[in-house]
């Protein structure tokens, strides 16, 4: 009997110890990798709002893929593309976005990705089926390029000018470079993010994770928050998201406000009155709408970020909202999906679920839940939208003008 016992221990201590490896293999295969050919890289990239697609090559493919650069998350493909280029196998394990969803994700190795006259092997990435998201939001993407690709260069990164030049010359320059110098780490659970020191409203202090990735200027983890008693209930400091506003890649984000942070000091950097969104993320994240006020520096090697300011800098310290937000369903209808609390479209007659059919005249068949969001948070030249409803009583017609949702 003691020996039968014994035997079971031991089997239930070895499928604990297999089941444990799994995570470790997906750490293991992250910070592995290497540079196969490098000369410095100039590339253009196009821009939807602030988020950076560029073109890359996988493998021994001639064909070039799109990527969201993304230095908030490791790599991903689209299942599609794993399985034209034949990636089988790897290591599956649950993975987190940004929004705090849980999905099962395989990990895999691709023997080479190429960044313009820059290729780098062994590289890991995440098989994701990015068709659903594509659809639904209105991306067109075949992966991610994350950190655990871009930790062996110095990228500089010129959003007014849409390019990007890639270098391994990652010789320390901060000290001579003009700009706000910040040091950072790498987060292992963002598959190796930059990750750096920073205080809210001048003393609260956290970590915030470097995040080309995500729309918006900063979005606060909403536990820290609680954590440290802020009035989340006070509708003159925040607004709350009614049903689902915002997206990660498994899912809507949870728990979603919007407020404005009175200042943020990140290294010498320090900026007043920043529109700012929680969510229940693990980590502050440093969105493309603030990163887009300078020009960007990340020596990954030598763990330092330059920020240049630009001429003209925005931080939506005033941001102006319908305060709706919309989703696809199955057949290609146009929904509401979300309100922000007492918005225009909250103190309207708009009710989530109901179909948009028209805005100012057009159909809205072809508008994507990211051109929707776009136009309402930063297209200044579009102030009023006519909106044709249907509901279940019938047809109405709507009129919303744009306001900022706080003092």
């Amino acid at each position: 009997m003691r020996r039968k016992v014994v035997i079971i221990v031991f089997l239930v201590m070895s499928l604990l110890l297999i089941s444990s490896c799994a995570p470790i293999q997906v750490g293991m295969l992250l910070e592995g990798g290497g540079i196969y050919k490098a000369s410095d890289s100039k590339l253009s990239f196009k821009q939807k709002g602030h988020l950076i697609f560029i073109k890359a090559q996988i493998n021994n493919s001639s064909k070039e893929y799109t990527f969201l650069l993304d230095t908030g998350a490791p790599c991903a493909i689209n299942k599609k593309v794993a399985d034209e280029l034949g990636l089988t196998g790897g290591i599956e394990i649950g993975d987190n976005d940004a929004a705090g969803n849980t999905s099962q994700v395989r990990f895999v190795a691709l023997d080479y990705l190429t960044l313009g006259d820059i290729t780098l092997k062994d590289i890991g990435a995440g098989v994701i089926d990015f068709e659903k998201i594509n659809k639904s939001v209105g991306l067109n993407i075949d992966g991610l390029i994350g950190s655990n690709a871009l930790k062996f260069l110095k990228i500089i990164i010129n959003y007014q000018a849409q390019t990007i030049i890639l270098s391994n010359n990652c010789v320390p320059t901060a000290n001579t470079e003009p700009g706000y110098k910040v040091r950072f780490g790498k987060e292992i659970m963002h598959g190796l993010a930059p990750k750096v020191k920073c205080v809210i409203n001048s003393s609260l202090e956290t970590e915030g994770i470097i995040d080309t990735g995500m729309i918006g200027y900063l979005d606060v983890p909403v536990a820290l928050l609680r954590q440290h008693n802020y009035p989340l209930s006070d509708q003159n400091q925040f607004a709350k998201a009614k049903g689902e506003i915002r997206w990660g890649a498994f899912g809507p984000k949870k728990e979603d406000y919007i407020f404005k942070m009175a200042n943020f000091k990140m290294g010498d950097l320090e900026i007043p009155d920043i529109g700012s969104f929680t969510s229940d993320c693990d980590r502050l994240l440093i969105g493309s709408d603030f990163l887009a006020n300078f020009v960007v520096t990340l020596n990954y090697p030598a763990e330092e970020m330059v920020l240049a300011p630009i001429a003209k800098p925005n931080f939506g310290g005033n941001i102006k909202t319908l305060g709706l937000a919309i989703k696809k369903d199955a057949e290609g209808k146009t929904l509401v999906s979300g309100l922000w609390t007492h918005s225009p479209a909250d103190r309207s007659d708009i009710k989530i679920d109901d179909e948009i059919i028209q805005m100012n005249g057009h159909k809205v068949q072809n508008l994507s839940v990211l051109d929707w969001f776009m136009m309402d948070f930063y297209d200044q030249t579009i102030l009023t939208v006519k909106l044709l409803v249907k509901e279940n009583n019938g047809i109405k017609e709507i009129t919303l003008k744009k306001e900022s949702l706080l003092p």
